[in-house]
């Protein structure tokens, strides 16, 4: 079963069980792979992560869920056997500590042999080639600043940089701030891995999302109410499409 996505681009869905086609709903776009249930409930995963599907083969074939959130489920790694149980209530919380901090990334190899440890707050911030002493202690002593953060099981990400911002107006950002003294530190905010708007950390209790589509800019106290902010323009978004 070939699964047809915009511009052309396809992925090639699980053999062994065709009739997902028949249940959810795919949507290919450029490398992400959109599965949609009957409930509406949508995911993102990457379009060559084909476990995926085998995965959804297994345990809702029928769209429906299976598993019992007291279940408990089992992470193993085949090579060295490694394993651990868990309730399946917690397998997104699972997935994502593993996927953040036990995964080795090919382009940080070198760097996780042969470095030393950062200290912080190189550990807390991480954008590349920037002076971190121009963060603010505000923003790097705060706990809720992470290096990237994520929303809607990953399709949102807001990964944290130095923000150039438009002279005429301080609700709008230009783009990245690449060298001198950046105008105010913040998010750049992904969807589907596609630009969708910055998120500015203009002043405590003071978090600016801006530029998410056609939607006007909005303030919150926090960058979790931010966060969900974007998360209902993506949905805004989809509903009208």
């Amino acid at each position: 079963m070939m699964i047809g996505g915009e511009g052309g681009a396809t992925g090639e869905a699980v053999e062994a069980c065709p009739e997902l086609s028949e249940v959810y709903n795919f949507k290919c776009v450029r490398d992400t792979l959109r599965i949609r249930a009957p409930d509406r409930t949508t995911v993102s995963v990457s379009s060559d992560c084909d476990r995926a599907l085998t995965a959804l083969s297994v345990f809702a074939p029928s769209g429906l869920a299976t598993v019992d959130r007291h279940s408990n489920l089992s992470l193993v790694d085949t090579a060295t056997g490694r394993a651990v149980e868990f309730p399946a209530r917690h397998v997104k919380d699972i997935a994502s500590l593993i996927s953040a901090f036990a995964v080795i990334r090919e382009a940080k190899t070198e760097e996780l042999m042969g470095s030393k440890p950062l200290s912080l707050p190189d550990a807390v911030f991480d954008p590349p080639s920037r002076d971190l002493s121009l963060v603010p202690d505000w923003i790097a002593s705060n706990s809720d600043f992470k290096p990237t953060l994520v929303e809607d099981d990953g399709r949102i990400v807001l990964s944290f940089t130095a923000l150039r911002m438009n002279q005429k107006s301080k609700y709008l950002v230009e783009g990245r701030c690449e060298g001198g003294i950046p105008d105010q530190w913040g998010y750049e905010v992904t969807a589907d891995r596609q630009p969708f708007g910055w998120v500015v950390l203009m002043e405590p209790g003071v978090v600016l999302v801006t530029g998410a589509g056609n939607n006007k800019y909005s303030k919150h106290r926090t960058v979790t109410s931010a966060m969900f902010r974007l998360s209902s323009h993506l949905r805004g978004m989809e509903r009208s499409e």
